[in-house]
């Protein structure tokens, strides 16, 4: 998949596997059922007991500028703590893909 791959490629490049560290990125939405999409959907899961808010969102928005620098496509990144997705069952309804950076 298009999207999946453009991600992965443009990530390893600007975040180590030390950043991702209590954290789990997800793809979710068109773009990861098909090449044919409008935007880009991503689901950022952080432990808690790990991660501030405050650090996980300037993850996100770290994630958000390495990808927008290379796409022009809409790009909507949600945030979920760990218990927040267990308790909406959020990246499961989603049917999303977790998105594997680096062979931890």
């Amino acid at each position: 998949m298009i999207a999946k791959n453009f991600i992965i490629t443009s990530l390893q490049k600007r975040i180590s596997k030390e950043e991702l560290s209590g954290f789990i990125l997800y793809l979710f939405g068109s773009s990861s059922r098909s090449n044919d999409f409008s935007d880009i959907d991503l689901l950022i899961v952080y432990d808690e007991n790990l991660i501030s808010v405050k650090s996980a969102i300037l993850f996100r928005n770290k994630i958000f500028c390495c990808l927008k620098e290379n796409c022009n496509t809409i790009i909507d990144i949600c945030l979920l703590s760990k218990s927040e997705n267990n308790q909406t069952y959020f990246s499961e309804k989603e049917n999303a893909i977790e998105l594997t950076l680096f062979n931890l």
